[in-house]
C-alpha cells in the first residue's frame, strides 16, 4: 500500500519544503495610573512591547535545508479609559488607545500545495505584528436592576493589516518529481480601517430568568492595495474574517446553584480569503449552543456544553453565489467538564 501511496498519491509524499519552525519570544512591562478629571474617572497607561520571531522554512528543493528569517519589532502601546455618570442610571464611556496583535503561525510559515493543479498557498516570516489605532465612545442606560440598554460606537485604523496576494513561486512538484511553478497565495501587510457600532440589551425577567441581545455593524475595508491582492486585482477590498452584521440572543437562568443558557449566534457572509486569484467567500450562517453548570460544593462545579446543536452547513463560493466552492459541516460538539478551585 506504502509504494502505491508513494508512487500515484501525490499527497502521501513527505513535503519538505512544506514543513516549518516558529519561535516567538514576547517581552512586556507596563505602567498605569488612575485618573480624575472634573466628572470623569478613569485610567491611564503605556505598555511597552518587544517581539523576536524566529521562523524557519523548508527549501524548494524538498530537501531539510531551512532557510531561516529572524525579526525583532520594539512597540509603544498607550490607553486611556474614561466614563462619567451623566446621571445615576446613565454611564457615557470613551477610550483610545493602541493595541497590537501577532499574526498567526500559519500566515507567518505554513506551505500547502497542490501537484496536481500547480497551486498553494504559503506563509511570510517577514510580516509584522498587527497595529491599530482604536477610538470607542459608548452609553449604558441601567434602567432597572440587572437590565440595561447600550450602544457604542468604533473605529480602527490598521496599519499592518494581515492580507492575501498572488504570486508564483517554484517548488518541487511529488507528481512530476521535478521543481515546478506554482501559483500562490501568500500572506502580506497592508493598511485597512474598520469602523461601526455595537447594540446590547439586557432584560432581568425576575426570579432568576433573563435574556441578552446584542447586535454588531462592522464596515471595515483595505485602504491600500496590496500588489496582487483581491483589493488590488478585483476590486474587493473587504476585509478578511469581517462580517457586515452579527448578532446573538441567549436566555437564561440563574440561580445559586444552578444555571443554563441557550444561545444563537448569527453572522453575515464574509471574505475569507484568496485563492489563485479568486477571492473566496463564506456564506453567512447562524449556530444553536447551550450551556448548563451545576455548583456541587462552593469548589466543585459540572458543566454540560453543546456548540453547534442544529449541525449547520458551511458554505463557501468564489466572488458570487452562483460559484460555489465548498459544503461541509463539522457537526455538533459536546463537552463535559468538572471544575474545582482551592
Amino acid at each position: 500500500m506504502k509504494d502505491w501511496g508513494d508512487t500515484y498519491v501525490s499527497f502521501n509524499q513527505h513535503a519538505y519544503q512544506s514543513e516549518f519552525q516558529i519561535r516567538e519570544k514576547a517581552t512586556a512591562a507596563y505602567v498605569m495610573g488612575d485618573l480624575e478629571l472634573g466628572r470623569f474617572t478613569g485610567n491611564v497607561g503605556v505598555r511597552f512591547v518587544r517581539t523576536e520571531i524566529d521562523v524557519a522554512n523548508g527549501s524548494p528543493n524538498n530537501v531539510w535545508n531551512p532557510v531561516r528569517s529572524s525579526n525583532t519589532y520594539n512597540d509603544f502601546l498607550p490607553s486611556i479609559n474614561l466614563k462619567t455618570n451623566v446621571t445615576d442610571n446613565v454611564v457615557v464611556r470613551a477610550a483610545a488607545s493602541r493595541t497590537l496583535a501577532r499574526p498567526d503561525f500559519g500566515a507567518l510559515g505554513a506551505l500547502s500545495l497542490n501537484d496536481l493543479t500547480y497551486s498553494g498557498s504559503g506563509g511570510n516570516p517577514n510580516l509584522k505584528p498587527i497595529m491599530s489605532n482604536n477610538v470607542d465612545v459608548g452609553a449604558e442606560w441601567y434602567f432597572m436592576p440587572k437590565s440595561l440598554l447600550g450602544v457604542n460606537v468604533y473605529n480602527m485604523n490598521i496599519g499592518s493589516y494581515v492580507t492575501y496576494g498572488a504570486s508564483t513561486a517554484q517548488f518541487y512538484n511529488n507528481s512530476v518529481k521535478a521543481v515546478t511553478t506554482y501559483n500562490m497565495s501568500a500572506a502580506l501587510n497592508t493598511k485597512a480601517r474598520v469602523r461601526g457600532v455595537e447594540l446590547q440589551y439586557v432584560q432581568d425577567l425576575g426570579n432568576g430568568f433573563g435574556f441578552n441581545v446584542n447586535y454588531t455593524y462592522a464596515d471595515g475595508e483595505e485602504r491600500a492595495k496590496a500588489p496582487k491582492s483581491a483589493c488590488a486585482d478585483l476590486g474587493d477590498c473587504n476585509m478578511i474574517g469581517t462580517s457586515k452584521n452579527s448578532y446573538n440572543a441567549s436566555v437564561f437562568y440563574e440561580n445559586d446553584r444552578f444555571s443554563a443558557r441557550l444561545n444563537y449566534s448569527f453572522r453575515s457572509a464574509f471574505l475569507n480569503g484568496l485563492d489563485r486569484n479568486s477571492a473566496i467567500y463564506q456564506d453567512d450562517v447562524g449556530t444553536v449552543s447551550a450551556s448548563v453548570n451545576y455548583n456541587l460544593t462552593e469548589n466543585l462545579t459540572l458543566s454540560l456544553e453543546g456548540k453547534d446543536l442544529n449541525d449547520p452547513l458551511l458554505k463557501s463560493y468564489a466572488s458570487s453565489k452562483d460559484q460555489p466552492r465548498a459544503f461541509y459541516k463539522n457537526g455538533k460538539q459536546i463537552f463535559f467538564g468538572i471544575r474545582g478551585k482551592m
